[in-house]
């Protein structure tokens, strides 16, 4: 009887072991730090992969062909009615100044899909300019705006 509570007892060891793996390589990288520990050693196009697979790039977009985006039924769902990334920062920019009260519907939604896109991933709101957080400004250095992890991962699946 003791060997079988043991066998239970190792069993449920490690599967607790394996969850908190798990939980520890689903969370996104926030900060500089945390994303150049998670990217070491990888080259552009792999680093566009890891941005793509974990900031749930996927959840919207499909690698085409053609080598540019497709969108998967989400985001042909999310794209209706959207602006354009370059707008979308605009208009969620040209809100600074209001009281949040004040915004309009319209303002309220862009602020939303502006958050629910993943642009906060790389892009902080600044009056007058387009702001960066740490991780938008390390991906900018490698050229690798949304368009371009796009394409990256794309041109993997043009192969296939």
């Amino acid at each position: 009887m003791r060997e079988g509570r043991r066998s239970v007892a190792a069993v449920t060891v490690l599967a607790a072991s394996l969850a908190a793996v798990a939980s520890v390589a689903a969370q996104k990288p926030q900060a500089g730090p945390e994303f150049d520990k998670a990217t070491a050693g990888m080259n552009r196009h792999a680093i566009a992969e890891y941005v793509f697979r974990t900031y749930d790039c996927q959840a919207c977009h499909v690698a085409t062909a053609k080598g540019a985006a497709g969108f998967t039924p989400r985001g042909n769902e999310a794209r209706q009615g959207f602006v354009g990334c370059v707008r979308l920062l605009t208009a969620v920019n040209a809100t600074l100044g209001t009281d949040v009260k004040l915004r309009t519907a319209d303002e309220r939604r862009k602020e939303q899909n502006f958050k629910e896109f993943g642009c906060t991933f790389c892009h902080k709101p600044t009056p007058g300019k387009m702001g960066f957080t740490e991780i938008g400004q390390r991906l900018g250095a490698l050229h690798l705006g949304c368009i371009q992890v796009s394409q990256e991962v794309s041109k993997a699946g043009a192969g296939k």
